[in-house]
């Protein structure tokens, strides 16, 4: 497994846009929140200033719960912007 991910997938370790990444894993920003973690929100937003972005709370969540990931393969592109999602579209395109 690669960092942040121990033998059994669970997150050891998550950073919200880090200044020096650690690793070359990333987010998706695929995410499944069973109806239990739901509940951690008050308890998140109670102790947080970062409300805006998914990944704090993703963040804060693997500190404190259990949090399990998936290690995808193959292709995969960042959309981030409508230039990335044409280029993206591009390529889907001429294969």
């Amino acid at each position: 497994m690669g960092r942040g991910l121990d033998k059994d997938q669970k997150i050891t370790s998550f950073q919200e846009k880090p200044k020096s990444p650690v690793s070359s894993n990333i987010a998706m920003c695929v995410y499944y929140f069973p109806s239990t973690t739901i509940a951690f929100l008050d308890e998140y937003l109670s102790q947080s200033k970062a409300v805006d972005a998914a990944g704090s709370y993703i963040q804060w969540l693997s500190e404190n719960k259990c949090v399990y990931g998936y290690q995808f393969s193959g292709k995969w592109y960042d959309i981030g912007s409508i230039e990335a999602l044409e280029e993206a579209r591009l390529r889907f395109l001429t294969k």
